[in-house]
């Protein structure tokens, strides 16, 4: 649980308060955490294994990452049709490269608003 928001640098120069790139079937979602590393969950199928692989989410996402690990399969929440579902996931988490702003976020993406100047910033900044 997150004791500060986290701002993520965009490519647009923006820094998006607690953004979360979801997809819009609510089958996987991926969030940034003051105290760990950024992480991409995915739901599981009727095969009780990931419906997608973490690294082709990222990859159309245009995210850059480093070091992924698998980090535990437990139930989690779901965004599915405007409403919250608890469904069996398994998580990953990956590191940033330095210096890469993050994708815009889009149509289907959660975030709080954003600023456009870093030093008004109270909390933890991805994407730099």
């Amino acid at each position: 649980m997150s004791l500060v928001s986290s701002y993520i640098h965009c490519e647009d120069g923006k820094y998006y308060k607690n953004l979360v790139y979801q997809d819009e079937e609510g089958t996987w979602f991926l969030c940034f955490d003051d105290d760990e590393p950024p992480e991409i969950v995915i739901a599981h199928g009727t095969d009780n294994k990931p419906i997608q692989k973490p690294r082709k989410v990222l990859k159309k996402l245009g995210i850059k990452f480093n070091d992924m690990q698998e980090h535990l399969t437990c139930q989690r929440m779901f965004k599915r049709n405007g409403r919250d579902v608890l469904l069996r996931a398994t998580s990953y988490f990956f590191q940033l490269p330095k210096g890469k702003a993050c994708p815009l976020p889009r149509e289907s993406d959660a975030h709080e608003g954003s600023v456009e100047r870093k030093d008004i910033v109270q909390g933890v900044i991805y994407g730099e």
